[in-house]
């Protein structure tokens, strides 16, 4: 009876040995097929190349990025620089008028002093030609207190008047002076901002270059791995 009732069961197990094989040999069957044609449809190689595939369009959207933003930090700097020596050009022409304008002073004030001498010159002349023409006409007589002091007080006018204009011109000089000096002041200020602001945008892109570079090679590294 334990005999008959143990057959069954050996029958059984076989059956299952038997198919575990069968099952075992179509797997190996399945593999040399996929090896041969050379498909791969595995999910675990699916969803590595679907990492590939995404790290490396991360990777081409960075450099592109990291191009424009290189190519609009070098058109901002040479636009800076396009500016600075348009101002540079606009200051030596300032400052070319302005020493045109202080020659042209210089020269009215030697323009003037030279008129001045000979009016004062002609005058004189005409003083002694009148009084050489009184001595000639009549006898000589001492000038009366009248007319001397019409002659003083017209050689105080001209002093006057000459001195007017002397420290009118020395004061117009001094103005062009005051405002050469404040147009070159403005012009260092305006240098020393455009070379900050420059140099602040050059370490703006150089930090976001670095920081763009470390995320691609740590992007780099976790695709690697």
């Amino acid at each position: 009876a334990k005999l008959g009732e143990g057959e069954p069961r050996r029958k059984a197990d076989e059956e299952a040995r038997l198919e575990k094989i069968k099952d075992k040999h179509l797997r190996i069957e399945e593999n040399l097929n996929q090896k041969k044609t050379g498909v791969d449809v595995t999910p675990q190689k699916e969803a590595i190349r679907s990492k590939l595939a995404a790290a490396e369009e991360r990777v081409r959207t960075m450099t592109e990025e990291n191009k424009n933003k290189a190519q609009g930090f070098n058109e901002r700097v040479t636009s800076a620089q396009r500016r600075k020596w348009e101002f540079d050009a606009a200051s030596q022409d300032t400052a070319q008028k302005l020493a045109e304008r202080l020659a042209d002073a210089e020269s009215r004030r030697e323009a003037e002093e030279t008129a001045r001498l000979e009016k004062i010159s002609k005058f004189n002349q005409r003083v002694e030609e009148a009084k050489v023409k009184r001595e000639t006409q009549s006898p000589p007589r001492s000038p009366t207190i009248k007319a001397k002091a019409s002659v003083e007080s017209i050689r105080t006018d001209i002093d006057t008047a000459i001195t007017n204009k002397q420290v009118l011109l020395e004061k117009k000089t001094a103005q062009l002076k005051e405002k050469n000096d404040k147009v070159m002041q403005v012009h260092e200020r305006l240098n020393e901002e455009l070379g900050e602001q420059t140099a602040r945008i050059a370490a703006e892109v150089e930090a976001r270059m670095v920081e763009a570079e470390a995320r691609r090679n740590a992007d780099e590294e976790a695709r690697l791995e």
